[in-house]
């Protein structure tokens, strides 16, 4: 009511809408599958004090779509209560919020609010394993090379969000192999193996991807070269390169023996545990007997050390003892092609990896 010059008049307050506003409570800029996003209203500005109520709606919407399905429709009694919605797809979302003061004037915020829902793409690492050159990071020819997916976040065939991720593998070999003779298999869901045909440089690349866009590539680079030949490495007595090791008669028979072989697949003595990618070397012997110029093999025998009798020589007899190893590769009849008087033999020239070794035997 007012007093004016001709008396009281009365003037009436219009009671006006709040007008709704919406807050984000965890905007960090990005979110993702397995988030909860909240909402209150305490931007909502009102121009007198009334009790507020909030009615709230989430809806997914498609990308590209024009038709949205609603997900939660709730009412919370302040402005400052939180409203949560949890992220379950990679569909917008999108708020609506309706304020009513307590004398029923309401209003729908302005515009909906809109919240994009990031996807998180596969990530995966590809690892290889297999037989390699000692000391080095070369792989064998011929050997198999294990490739197996290593996933980084969520699982084999599921990412992080949970989508279905398929895989792709492209094999680049260098130009002189060939696709009948390599092999590149598939192993279950995890991996492949490839058994390379020639030496040089080899690349596999893996690609994951899932349905929403989401991408990753990784790619291993193998390098493949021959496997080195076998290494006698221990032997007893050492043998001497020009001289004779004597045997007393009255010592009794004589072993000669191959302690050790160094090879990366086919050492000697052979693995502790059984694995079909290990073997073991094999030995080749050949005895010059005295009075002749040439050695003769000694057939059927493979064992990795030989026994001289010395009641099967007269004194004074020199002999000469000799033993040579082989691996998978090289296989039981290879041909060294050192000259038949070198006690010693190396395929490599300076390498100090022996093929062959010779003893001399005085027998006294």
């Amino acid at each position: 009511m007012a007093i004016g010059a001709g008396g009281c008049f009365f003037t009436e307050v219009v009671n006006e809408a709040p007008v709704a506003g919406i807050r984000v409570l965890n905007d960090d800029g990005q979110h993702f599958i397995g988030d909860t996003l909240k909402f209150d209203a305490t931007k909502t500005v009102d121009d007198v004090t009334n009790r507020l109520t909030c009615e709230w709606q989430a809806r997914i919407c498609d990308t590209g779509a024009t038709g949205c399905t609603t997900i939660v429709d709730t009412m919370i009694g302040t402005v400052t209560d939180a409203f949560e919605v949890p992220v379950v797809g990679h569909e917008r979302i999108e708020i609506q919020l309706r304020v009513t003061d307590e004398l029923g004037a309401t209003r729908l915020q302005p515009d909906l609010l809109s919240v994009d829902i990031q996807n998180r793409p596969p990530d995966v690492k590809l690892q290889d394993t297999g037989s390699k050159e000692g000391g080095t990071d070369s792989y064998i020819l011929h050997r198999p090379i294990n490739l197996v997916i290593d996933v980084q976040g969520g699982e084999l065939l599921k990412d992080i969000d949970g989508d279905d991720v398929t895989y792709t593998w492209n094999l680049f070999a260098p130009p002189n192999s060939d696709v009948n003779v390599r092999s590149f298999e598939e192993v279950g869901d995890e991996g492949y193996i490839l058994t390379p045909d020639v030496s040089g440089t080899w690349e596999v690349e893996l690609i994951a991807e899932d349905a929403f866009g989401g991408r990753d590539e990784e790619r291993v680079t193998l390098f493949v070269g021959p496997d080195s030949p076998p290494c006698l490495e221990a032997l007893d007595p050492v043998p001497d390169p020009i001289g004779y090791y004597l045997v007393e008669s009255t010592d009794g028979p004589r072993s000669f023996s191959v302690l050790s072989v160094r090879d990366v697949l086919d050492p000697f003595p052979g693995p502790v545990v059984e694995d079909p990618a290990f073997g073991e070397s094999t030995f080749r012997w050949f005895l010059r007997e005295p009075g002749k110029s040439a050695f003769t093999e000694i057939t059927n025998y493979t064992a990795e050390s030989y026994t001289v009798d010395p009641l099967s020589y007269d004194p004074g007899d020199l002999l000469e003892l000799r033993v040579e190893v082989a691996d998978r590769v090289s296989g039981p009849t290879r041909e060294l092609g050192c000259a038949d008087s070198a006690r010693a033999c190396e395929l490599v020239a300076g390498s100090q990896c022996y093929q062959r070794q010779t003893w001399g035997v005085h027998i006294q």
